[in-house]
């Protein structure tokens, strides 16, 4: 199923919904619903509970799919205390949605299976975020936070998760802002709904319940930190987190509020933490999620609903005081935003905390999405404030990119292959994209068919997103050797994971093609102390009294293939390299597993051409 005509689809007709898991999650599943059979609408604090009961019935009929919207402040009828406590958010009665869609208009798509072809033409149609501004100044927010450090302080809560409102105008193509944003947002739990009013885009990474009416599984979502640059990185930032005891204190306090709403539902003794202290990875981030389940005593949706909602990770603990104080400092509704999406089959019964939510209105396109964070005691205001604005960023549009490899087929077999797919399944595993080494080294055997006998290739294998696999090729006519190399001391530390990795996004091409424009074969980049790190799309070594060298890792450089082959055949030796160190070598040259060894006969400073030799 082609996922632009379904993007499509659902921007043109009401009522319409796709859920959408990416394919780098194992037994990934998308749903596409077309025109719903019944929509069950809340339209005052009573109907709330007569949608819910009505929703029980449905849910458990075989041939009916059904959407659930559960917008945060329904959560106040479902607390024991009057509704008065919530003061300036109960004035709008929020309308619980839930909309049942028949076999015929139900679409169960394996993610994998879904076709991207269409996806570069769409997402590279520029959509523009305008008049972007939250709905509160800066001191507004700082005051805010001094408040909830007031009533952690005098012991009426321990956290409280505080949220603004993120304002904007939206121009451009839906189809484009969803495409974009799940390139680099690789949300489990994603939707795109249209309303009758609004559309509703939630790219949400955060379970809230799952069930299959017998046992039920909450997955906590609580404690942030930055991805590294490459996987060695990540492993450290790993090893912070597990000791990290801020983190940990927060998500164990979400865990223990979690475990006692679980317990209210749930047989005695049947509730446990399954899971606790688990790293989820995302593009740029590590969130740390904890996994508790039970066993149900009822197997109603209601019952869970009415006993679990709103989830304590949105609000802080204990629940119903954070939510008083929330009521009372923040400045708008939340509607959606930290309210819930759900999916609803009598199979099973999947609802998300409505996260990075954006609600659109059709009829001028202005757009609303919500921004919070955990305030406790030692919060910073203007740290808080300036992580808010940070939150916001992933609208906007991404650099979009493959992953590639260049590999050298010779005497009939490709060189180097299994370095090759292994180097692409880690770059893989980092960007969290989907590969199928089968389906790689498949279309590579297919592309040998095109080749003329003895004749010697270069070929370009690369891997999108979604798991496609394209390769490209030209024949090695001649032998390159004895070339010119010129020293670039650019500044690369701007999207320096790129630098781990082979891929499309090489903007240090831009350096390698001034380097051509001057007669030069390779760009070298060297830092500012005059330390050789590697080329566009080489390594360099050097022989020095019998003895090769060459730019250790840590030196921030690709890993070549070649160069990974040739250390381990040859015994080069990984140190620091400087220019010096190149003056006085006796041999310089470059590797790649395309060319192998090219000699170097001239270098040369790229911006001055001062020659080194």
């Amino acid at each position: 199923m082609n996922i632009v005509n379904v993007l499509k689809y659902v921007e043109e007709n009401e009522y319409s919904a796709f859920f959408y898991t990416p394919p780098v999650y194992q037994g990934a599943e998308s749903w596409f619903l077309k025109k719903p059979d019944i929509i069950l609408e809340s339209g005052s604090w009573k109907e709330i509970d007569s949608v819910l009961k009505q929703a029980d019935i449905y849910s458990q009929r075989e041939y009916l799919t059904g959407v659930a919207l559960l917008p945060y402040e329904a959560g106040y009828g479902f607390q024991p205390v009057d509704l008065k406590k919530f003061r300036k958010h109960i004035d709008s009665v929020p309308s619980v949605k839930f909309m049942f869609y028949n076999r015929k208009n139900t679409v169960r798509i394996s993610s994998r299976s879904l076709d991207f072809k269409d996806a570069p033409e769409i997402s590279d149609r520029m959509y523009r975020i305008d008049n972007y501004r939250l709905n509160v100044s800066k001191d507004e927010y700082v005051r805010n936070i001094r408040k909830i450090k007031d009533y952690i302080e005098n012991g009426e809560t321990y956290q409280i998760n505080y949220t603004v409102r993120a304002l904007f105008d939206l121009n451009g193509d839906l189809s484009s802002l969803f495409l974009n944003t799940i390139f680099h947002q690789s949300a489990g739990y994603t939707s795109f709904i249209n309303l009758k009013d609004e559309y509703i885009i939630s790219f949400s990474p955060e379970l809230f319940f799952k069930t299959n009416y017998k046992d039920i599984i909450c997955r906590p979502m609580k404690g942030t930190v930055k991805r590294g640059s490459n996987h060695h990185e990540d492993m450290m930032i790993e090893k912070n987190m597990s000791g990290d005891e801020k983190n940990l204190a927060e998500n164990v306090m979400i865990v223990d509020l979690l475990r006692n709403d679980l317990g209210r539902i749930s047989k005695t003794d049947k509730v446990k933490v399954e899971k606790l202290f688990e790293m989820e990875k995302y593009e740029t981030l590590y969130q740390l999620t904890s996994t508790v389940k039970g066993e149900l005593k009822e197997r109603e949706l209601s019952t869970i609903i009415k006993n679990l909602f709103p989830c304590g990770s949105i609000t802080g603990a204990p629940k119903i005081r954070s939510m008083e104080i929330i009521s009372e400092i923040e400045k708008s509704p939340r509607s959606i935003y930290t309210g819930s999406i759900g999916l609803v089959s009598k199979e099973k019964a999947v609802f998300n905390i409505a996260i990075r939510t954006l609600r659109i209105d059709k009829q001028n396109m202005s757009a609303e999405m919500g921004l919070g964070g955990g305030i406790v005691w030692d919060s910073i205001a203007e740290d808080e404030y300036k992580e808010a604005l940070l939150k916001g960023e992933f609208l906007m549009p991404a650099e979009k990119f493959e992953i590639l490899e260049s590999i050298l087929f010779e005497n009939g077999e490709y060189f180097l292959l299994d370095l090759h797919l292994e180097r692409m399944k880690k770059s893989a595993d980092y960007f969290l994209f989907y590969y199928d080494e089968k389906k790689v080294r498949n279309v590579l055997e297919s592309a040998i068919k095109e080749f003329r006998k003895g004749k010697i290739y270069k070929v370009r294998v690369l891997l999108n997103k979604w798991g496609d696999v394209t390769t490209d090729y030209q024949e090695i006519k001649d032998q390159i050797s004895n070339v010119g190399i010129a020293l670039s001391f650019s500044e690369r530390t701007k999207k320096k994971q790129f630098i781990f990795h082979k891929t499309t996004f090489r903007p240090w091409d831009t350096e390698l093609k001034s380097a051509r424009e001057k007669g030069f074969f390779e760009v070298i980049f060297c830092d500012k102390d005059s330390r050789v790190f590697e080329g566009a799309f080489t390594n360099i070594f050097l022989e020095k009294n019998g003895k090769i060298f060459t730019p250790a890792l840590d030196s921030v450089i690709l890993n070549g293939c070649y160069r990974q082959h040739f250390i381990k055949t040859c015994g080069v030796i990984e140190k620091d390299i400087f220019i010096d160190d190149l003056k006085n070598a006796d041999r310089v040259f470059l590797g790649n597993s395309v060319r192998k060894k090219i000699y170097v006969n001239k270098i040369k400073h790229l911006k001055d051409e001062q020659e080194t030799e």
